[in-house]
C-alpha cells in the first residue's frame, strides 16, 4: 500500500501545483489521455477543471474541457474523491463519471492491477536550500478498465490498459524544468514506464519502471533516452517524427515509434510571465524484445520551459 494520499494537497503556499493524470489506451485502437486539475500545470491558474483529449484509430485527435469550480477535490484523503462523485477511488479501484457541456459522456470503471509506484520517496526534484519540492507518485502504474464515451449520439464500449500518476508540490515545472520526455506503454500484461528531466542547472533526473501484476521495479539511474536532447534543440519540436531508442537500466531497449499524425495534444511556444513553454503529447507504439517481442501502445510526451532573459 502507498504511504502517500492520492488526495488532494491543496495548500495556498507559493508555487503550489497539482494534477491528476490518466490515460486509457483500448483493444480497438481508441486512446484518450485525462487530467483532473487542482491547478494547471504551471501552477498560474488555481481552479479546478478537467481536460481530455480523445483519438479514435485513423483520426484526429478532439479536446475536451469542463470546469469544476463548482466541486470539490477531499483534500488529505487517502484516495481520490471529488464531492460530485465525478471521481471515486477505493482500494481496488477508481470510477469516473464527467458529462462535458458540448454533449459528450465519459464513464469509466479502472481496476487496479499493481502496487503503486514510488521511487526516490516520490521527490521527483528538491530544492535543499528551500526544502521546496515537486512529488510524482504513479497510483495505478498498471490497471484494466471499461468505459463508455458517448459523443455525436453514438455510445462506444471501451475496454483495455489504464495508466495513472498523480503530481504536486511547491516547486512548479518553470521553476526547475528545462527538457523532460515521459512515456508510458501498456498491454494485458505490463507497462513500461519512463520519465527523463534536464533541469535548468545542467543535471539530469531519471525515472524508468517495469510494471506487471506481480512486480514493480524502478530505476533512478544509468539509463537514457537521447531523443530529449534532439526534441531539445528543435525550432519545431511538434514536426518531430522517428523511432528513437531508449535504454532501460536493466538493459531492455525500448523503440518508440512517434508520428505527426499521432499529436493529440500541442501548446507551442506560450508566453507567461518570465518564461515561455512548448508542451506535447503523442500517441505512440513502443516495441522491444527479450526473447519475445512485446508490442506496447501508449503515450508519450515532450515539454520545454525557455526562462526570459
Amino acid at each position: 500500500m502507498s504511504t502517500f494520499v492520492n488526495g488532494s494537497h491543496r495548500s495556498d503556499i507559493s508555487g503550489y501545483f497539482e494534477w491528476w493524470y490518466f490515460h486509457f489506451v483500448a483493444d480497438n485502437g481508441f486512446a484518450a489521455n485525462l487530467i483532473l486539475h487542482e491547478t494547471d500545470i504551471f501552477g498560474l491558474r488555481k481552479i479546478p477543471y478537467v481536460s481530455m483529449a480523445v483519438q479514435f484509430l485513423d483520426s484526429q485527435p478532439k479536446y475536451y474541457r469542463k470546469d469544476m469550480d463548482q466541486v470539490v477535490i477531499g483534500r488529505n484523503f487517502y484516495y481520490l474523491k471529488v464531492s460530485d462523485r465525478s471521481f471515486f477511488e477505493t482500494e481496488k479501484g477508481i470510477t469516473i463519471s464527467l458529462n462535458f457541456t458540448s454533449g459528450e459522456i465519459f464513464k469509466v470503471e479502472i481496476e487496479k492491477l499493481s502496487q503503486p509506484l514510488i521511487l526516490n520517496d516520490g521527490i521527483l526534484y528538491e530544492d535543499s536550500l528551500t526544502q521546496r519540492q515537486s512529488l510524482w507518485v504513479v497510483d495505478v502504474p498498471f490497471g484494466k478498465f471499461k468505459a463508455l464515451f458517448e459523443a455525436n449520439g453514438i455510445k462506444h464500449i471501451l475496454k483495455g490498459s489504464v495508466y495513472h500518476d498523480h503530481q504536486w508540490g511547491n516547486i512548479p515545472i518553470q521553476d526547475f524544468v528545462s527538457d523532460w520526455i515521459w512515456g508510458s506503454f501498456g498491454n494485458k500484461e505490463e507497462t513500461i514506464i519512463y520519465f527523463v528531466i534536464n533541469t535548468q542547472y545542467g543535471s539530469q533526473i531519471q525515472r524508468f519502471a517495469k510494471v506487471s501484476p506481480s512486480r514493480v521495479e524502478g530505476f533512478v539511474k544509468y539509463g537514457n533516452a537521447s531523443y530529449v536532447e534532439t526534441l531539445s534543440r528543435m525550432d519545431m519540436p511538434e514536426t518531430y517524427e522517428g523511432y528513437p531508442m531508449v535504454l532501460f537500466p536493466d538493459k531492455t531497449r525500448l523503440s518508440v515509434r512517434i508520428l505527426r499524425a499521432n499529436l493529440m495534444r500541442s501548446r507551442v511556444n506560450e508566453k507567461h510571465d518570465n518564461f515561455g513553454a512548448t508542451y506535447l503529447r503523442w500517441a505512440a507504439i513502443a516495441k522491444y524484445y527479450d526473447g519475445f517481442l512485446h508490442t506496447l501502445p501508449g503515450i508519450t510526451e515532450y515539454v520545454r520551459i525557455r526562462k526570459d532573459r
